[in-house]
């Protein structure tokens, strides 16, 4: 049976039942703005020390103490050898030329797997472990003939070898092995010793933290610095700023800034070198643009069909049991995020939360876990005495590939209760991040690309003003969002709301005020886990007064 105040809409051969679009309530009974962020907490905020450093480092060595470190001890000792853990986007050679400027000590690449006629030599040439200076070795090639590392390991732990005519020579290199950090603990693993036979270690550090004082000036006049070498112009002070808000966006935190200068290299090229006008923001703006259209056809081909209907992405009105989660897609180097429709049906049953996506192959294992800890979480609050005889399905609708990843499990529980309750949620709100037990909401990832996912769907449709995300607090500090979004906050068209618990979340989507439980763990009937509670107990055919534990224990066992 339909609910009256609903109409179904024709899609094809699919019906899609939802409450006609119309203000919810005259007045809303939650107080959302206690959950609202503002514009000046969307993206990374500049202070007055927000300028260029008068002694600028060199871009590479920036925010690389532990590296500089190591690059001294190395120095300090011609027994000792390096592990150097470097990072995507870091280049590993520039690095050390920049590190060995101080000393200039001669240099000599692996460029292939290495044999032991090339490490020891012979009578004519003198093999890799007589050269006298850094040998740079990517630890591919020593992986990929893993028996070379034992005679390698010999001569450097002696300090000498024997050539090919069995005469003993001195090992004069010093070796540099450039590989990953977890190559370094494969390493670690086929050889117990290798810590001590290779002692020094410096990882490279993928950001750099500018709640540091006098980082981020650092940071942007090594921007500068390098802007000026690939394209001979100067940075404006404003342009680097953008750029920094980029970097921060790159590693999701307000807070730190990426070091992946591959990547801003890759963006300063696309500069016009012609000129010596100094490069202001909006070449970097139109930089950033190209940079993406270069990667977006399959983002732009999603939402031509959510436009077109062909996928179902409701931004407006009511549905019970049916919630917009949020998804990122990772393609080409390109992530985007785009809204997901997530419903859920309830019918008598023996308590399991059945996670449709599981039993058809196409969820992950993390997303099973999600679905788990979803159902404890449940459990926790209406299953300690007795089971649930309740079973649930929840799919995430128009789904074709694999899902993983918890961080649904949020929507998935408001969406569960809505289904229980038969109380309706609103669908101009989009909701991410990941629960614990407890009903804790934590925070996920892909936070940006998530929120300008859905907002551009609402945008394209028409901006109401009621349209938002909600989302974990714990990721306020990771947004750093486009400006069309942060001017839609700013003018009150679109919002975000950050919630610490599901029940905030279900408040905000349901308009249902918190209600608490009492002594006996009964929570009020008018309140949403009141619902929830009267519905279970209609499930059982129990609805005559509630027992009490004691009461039930005395009834069980004959007590009088």
């Amino acid at each position: 049976m339909f609910r009256s105040d609903c109409k179904a809409l024709s899609f094809g051969e699919q019906l899609w039942y939802s409450r006609p679009f119309s203000p919810r309530r005259p007045t809303l009974l939650v107080n959302r703005q206690h959950y609202r962020l503002s514009a000046a907490q969307l993206t990374l905020q500049f202070g007055d020390d927000a300028g260029f450093h008068p002694q600028p480092q060199p871009p590479l060595l920036l925010g690389q103490p532990r590296v500089m470190e190591c690059w001294q001890a190395l120095s300090q000792r011609e027994d000792r050898h390096l592990y150097l853990a470097t990072l995507p986007g870091l280049d590993p050679l520039a690095l050390i030329d920049q590190l060995n400027r101080g000393d200039g000590r001669p240099t000599r690449l692996v460029d292939r797997v290495i044999s032991r006629a090339a490490l020891y030599g012979n009578r004519d040439t003198p093999g890799l472990l007589s050269f006298n200076g850094l040998l740079l070795m990517p630890v591919e090639f020593l992986l990929e003939r893993p028996a070379a590392w034992w005679p390698l390991r010999q001569a450097l732990t002696r300090g000498y070898f024997q050539d090919d005519q069995g005469q003993q020579r001195r090992v004069e290199c010093q070796l540099v092995l450039i590989g990953s950090s977890g190559e370094y603990d494969n390493l670690c693993g086929f050889d117990g010793d290798f810590g001590d036979v290779v002692e020094l270690y410096g990882e490279c550090q993928p950001e750099l933290d500018i709640g540091v004082r006098g980082a981020l000036p650092l940071w942007l006049s090594a921007v500068a610095t390098l802007c000026a070498e690939l394209c001979g112009r100067p940075l404006s002070l404003e342009a680097a700023q953008r750029l920094a808000r980029h970097a921060s966006r790159l590693v999701e935190h307000q807070q730190k800034l990426s070091l992946s200068w591959a990547e801003m290299t890759r963006l300063l090229k696309r500069l016009d070198s012609a000129g010596l006008d100094e490069v202001t923001v909006d070449e970097i703006e139109r930089a950033l643009n190209a940079q993406t259209r270069m990667h977006n056809a399959l983002e732009e081909s999603a939402h031509e069909s959510i436009q077109e209907e062909m996928v179902l992405v409701q931004t407006q009105g009511e549905a019970v049991g049916q919630i917009n989660g949020l998804t990122v897609v990772d393609y080409c180097g390109h992530s985007y995020g785009e809204p997901a429709r997530i419903t859920t049906t309830v019918h008598y049953g023996d308590g399991e939360v059945a996670d449709i996506e599981r039993k058809s192959e196409l969820g992950g294992n993390i997303h099973a876990k999600g679905m788990m800890i979803l159902s404890a979480c449940l459990y926790r609050l209406f299953g300690r005495d007795a089971p649930l005889h309740l079973n649930a399905n929840i799919v995430f609708e128009q789904s074709y590939q694999t899902i993983d990843g918890d961080s649904a499990s949020l929507a998935e529980y408001c969406s569960l209760i809505s289904a229980i309750t038969d109380s309706p949620i609103a669908q101009n709100l989009a909701l991410t991040g990941a629960v614990d037990q407890f009903g804790n909401v934590q925070a996920i990832g892909g936070i940006n690309q998530k929120v300008e996912g859905f907002f551009r769907v609402c945008h394209s449709r028409g901006l109401t003003g009621n349209q938002g995300v909600i989302l974990p607090t714990a990721n306020a500090r990771q947004l750093n969002l486009s400006g069309e979004v942060i001017r839609a906050v700013a003018e009150n068209r679109f919002h975000l709301y950050q919630v610490d618990k599901v029940e905030q979340a279900l408040e905000l989507v349901c308009d249902i005020p918190l209600a608490e439980a009492d002594n006996e763990g009964r929570y009020p009937e008018n309140s949403l886990y009141g619902k929830v509670q009267l519905r279970l107990e209609q499930l059982v055919g129990s609805e005559d007064e509630h027992q009490t534990l004691w009461q039930r224990i005395r009834n069980r066992f004959g007590f009088s």
